[in-house]
């Protein structure tokens, strides 16, 4: 038994814990996050112009860059009286759309919830405010225990402004007579509801609200709005009108209006409020029970109502009980009903009530689907915006707002170009790096495949019937197998080009060298791609590897090896190329199934299970086991880097387990954590990782709960791609075997080859067909313009491409 030096690297002090990591990224939707270990409260260039804040743990973290909204979630619009701007409320915090289309995030992560400027407790959450005249943000956020920040855009700073003990703000309504903002807040006292204004500089108290003491702390179902001296709450509980006219020197008086008051109004509860341009109130209200309700017009000076009600579709003997609404300066209103996912309008063309329904399905045919009725109506810029929250877990492209422009619609989604999408972010089943600093993440859960280049800028593009395995081919495209017909494809954005050069069923594939072997278990074969044609095939010589796993690798010197464990044996197989042979190694480790095998330097190999590992060093196996080795357990992913260290992702405590110098007297075996509060990144959520690879800038990449991670490593040692000096004595033979001349050509070819010719096919380099020569070894392409163009020679189901120039 090997004796272990364990290194437990909880990073609690700082992300330089762990190995030379000097910068830690976070790609969360829409927004990019940096961190940089022990620079909390410090100045560093990085920062410059940027929102920056602590994390808990002595790392500074930075808003990088915004590529688009940041959630499907959106919760409200903030009420803006500087600009144009869209603000929206989301799950993940403020989603800032400016008027030239560029986004501007403040994460919730981002948020000061103490009244320090550096405090942290990755317990805010963005809930209300609104935009100042001068551009200043008011953000009110759960987790600020003491009152809400002032954000400045221009700064990127956090001012806070403190209430006192016990006193929670939660609604706004700005004032333009007395340029200031009303602020409710919630807390002790007799009925535990308190006005307050706040000019831009001071919060000062006015006076307990008795008569409103019982309204709502939920503002899903509380509004506030200032109108001429006036304040006005919409509750569960009744419309509530305060008399603000001399505040300042005598009490403020508060009217209730509802069912049982006088005069009263038909219903309890008023769920939305909004005064028309004619200065008229209009109400969204319904019973007690939601079992009916109307729009209601009410003349707030005579204290008289019109109701407008609108029949259910599902039962006629009720009427719709309306939530939100939402008016135009014509008059005419949006509005949303309970219990119902259709949208309605009300408006009086010569004076007669006129309702129009739209469904669900109407708006999917008109170009804006969503997945749930909006929560929040408002009328800004000239036009409707339609908020709504998005909680499904499934892939899909619908609007998280819709926008109603004078009947024309439109929207913002996070699956908007550019963006980093929820979709983009939401599960992955295997990562790759390419040569120039990007990484290929592959969902075949959802069949979508995304490129993050070195500049951090993404594609995606979807994939029909994608399987489980995929890799990058030297020339840094990804391939795949999927499509219809499904076939091995190469992904050139935006196309996909079909490289299927014999049927290959692709159980797994593989990057050796600069080719791309393909092994299929059901047909025991092995196919070795170079330049996107076959150059070699291996007929695997044991019916075994038709019940292997999933997992094969290519070592140093081009044999394949492959590994199962079954009833308590762990079966390795290595498959001599040359000799088309196989040896057995039979070995009682408990690794449990087989997540990856890996080669490494100098002709060894890795066996990762989901319960431990084992080494090859070309001549003897050592073992790391969970019994031994507690760290190691629900390994999903692993891969070795150039120095042939081994990392290995533990699914289940959200962890990497490293191993250096596995056949020395005393390995090193380190565990990093990614989860919780001591861990690398603790204010984000990392749970259950599920893809690792390692990029070609030498920086560590895993993914978890809708978040991909970057680790920017000092040591520079990139992924290890095994380098066969010989591949096959059959590759170079089938390469010598077909020659193409004159090229440069004018338009005639001939493919000079032993091998029968079954088809050739000409294409241009985007994979576009535009010639097709059956069972000839003589081409005229003279009638094609002028430019480099592909010949596909396929021969006995093997596909052989030669780069042609046309003068």
């Amino acid at each position: 038994m090997k004796l272990k030096l364990l290194l437990i690297l909880t990073c609690v002090s700082s992300l330089l814990s762990y190995a030379q990591i000097t910068k830690a990224e976070a790609f969360t939707v829409g927004t990019k996050l940096a961190f940089y270990p022990n620079q909390c409260g410090n100045t560093i260039p990085e920062a410059a112009n940027k929102l920056t804040f602590c994390d808990g743990i002595n790392n500074l973290g930075v808003v990088e860059r915004s590529y688009g909204l940041n959630d499907r979630r959106v919760e409200r619009m903030l009420p803006n009286y500087f600009n144009a701007d869209e603000f929206y409320v989301t799950g993940k915090g403020l989603s800032i759309r400016n008027t030239d289309g560029t986004w501007e995030n403040i994460p919730n992560v981002a948020i000061p919830t103490f009244n320090t400027q550096n405090a942290w407790t990755n317990a805010a959450t963005i809930k209300n405010g609104l935009v100042q005249p001068d551009g200043k943000i008011i953000i009110q956020a759960t987790g600020a225990n003491y009152g809400f920040n002032i954000y400045d855009r221009t700064q990127k700073t956090f001012t806070p402004v403190n209430f006192p003990s016990n006193r929670f703000p939660y609604l706004f309504a700005y004032d333009m007579v007395r340029d200031l903002t009303w602020i409710i807040a919630f807390g002790g006292g007799a009925n535990g509801r308190f006005l307050y204004t706040y000019d831009g500089t001071d919060l000062i108290p006015v006076q307990e609200l008795i008569t409103a003491g019982g309204i709502s702390t939920n503002i899903n179902s509380v509004k506030l709005i200032y109108k001429d001296d006036h304040l006005y709450i919409g509750s569960t509980n009744g419309l509530f009108k305060i008399d603000i006219t001399n505040y300042i020197t005598s009490n403020v008086v508060t009217t209730q209006y509802n069912s049982t008051t006088t005069p009263g109004l038909p219903f309890d509860r008023t769920l939305d409020l909004q005064f028309n341009s004619n200065d008229q109130l209009w109400l969204a209200q319904s019973n007690n029970n939601n079992s009916d309700g109307g729009l209601i017009k009410f003349d707030i000076i005579n204290e008289t109502h019109e109701i407008y009600q609108l029949e259910r579709e599902s039962n006629t003997s009720l009427n719709h009980s309306f939530q939100k609404l939402a008016i135009d300066n014509s008059g005419k209103i949006w509005a949303t009903a309970i219990s119902s996912s259709s949208l309605y309008t009300l408006t009086f063309p010569g004076d007669v009530e006129t309702w129009v329904t739209t469904t669900d399905a109407e708006l999917t045919a008109l170009g804006v689907p969503i997945t749930y009725v909006p929560n929040n109506i408002y009328f800004r810029n000239n036009q409707f915006y339609f908020t709504t929250v998005d909680f499904s877990s499934g892939s899909n492209s619908n609007y998280e707002v819709i926008i109603n422009n004078n009947d024309t619609w439109s929207g913002r989604n996070d699956d908007a170009l550019g963006n980093l999408s929820t979709k983009m972010n939401r599960r992955f089943t295997n990562v790759k790096s390419d040569a120039n600093g990007g990484v290929w993440w592959f969902n075949a859960y959802d069949d979508i495949v995304i490129y993050r280049d070195s500049d951090d800028n993404h594609q995606s593009i979807a994939i029909e019937n994608m399987t489980f395995t995929a890799d990058v081919d030297d020339d840094n495209k990804a391939i795949v197998k999927g499509g219809s017909p499904n076939e091995l494809r190469k992904i050139d954005f935006p196309n996909v080009n079909s490289i299927q050069g014999a049927v290959n069923q692709a159980t797994y594939i593989k990057r050796v060298a600069d080719q791309v072997w393909v092994y299929d278990r059901n047909l025991k074969r092995i196919d070795a791609y170079r330049d996107d044609a076959i150059v070699a095939s291996y007929d695997l010589d044991e019916d075994w590897y038709t019940n292997s796993g999933f997992e094969f690798a290519i070592d140093d010197n081009a044999d394949a090896w492959f590994a199962r464990y079954l009833s308590g044996n762990l079966t390795i197989k290595k498959f001599d190329i040359n000799t088309l042979t196989t040896t057995t190694y039979t070995l009682t480790d408990n690794i449990s199934s087989i997540r990856k095998i890996c080669a490494a330097p100098n002709g060894a190999l890795w066996f990762v299970g989901g319960l431990g590992a084992v080494y090859y060093d070309g001549s003897n196996f050592t073992s790391f086991l969970a019994p031994d080795y507690s760290e190691i357990y629900s390994v999903v992913d692993a891969v070795v880097d150039s120095n042939g260290k081994l990392y290995m992702l533990n699914n289940d405590n959200a962890s990497i387990i490293t191993i250096e110098n596995p056949t020395d007297t005393n390995p090193i075996i380190a565990n990093t954590s990614l989860e919780n509060a001591n861990s690398v990144l603790p204010s984000l959520d990392h749970y259950r990782p599920g893809a690792l690879t390692i990029d070609s800038e030498g920086s560590i990449w895993t993914h978890a709960s809708q978040n991909v991670f970057k680790l920017i490593d000092n040591d520079f040692a990139t992924e290890y791609i095994p380098q066969p000096t010989v591949l096959s004595i059959n590759e170079q033979e089938l390469v010598s075997k077909i020659k193409v001349y004159p090229n440069p050509t004018k338009g005639q070819l001939t493919v000079q080859t032993d091998l029968p010719i079954d088809v050739i096919k000409v294409s241009t380099f985007l994979g576009q067909n535009v010639a097709t020569f059956k069972n000839t070894d003589t081409i005229d392409i003279s009638d094609l313009s002028s430019g480099i163009y592909v010949l596909n020679i396929l021969s006995e189901s093997t596909t052989f491409k030669k780069k042609i120039i046309l003068k």
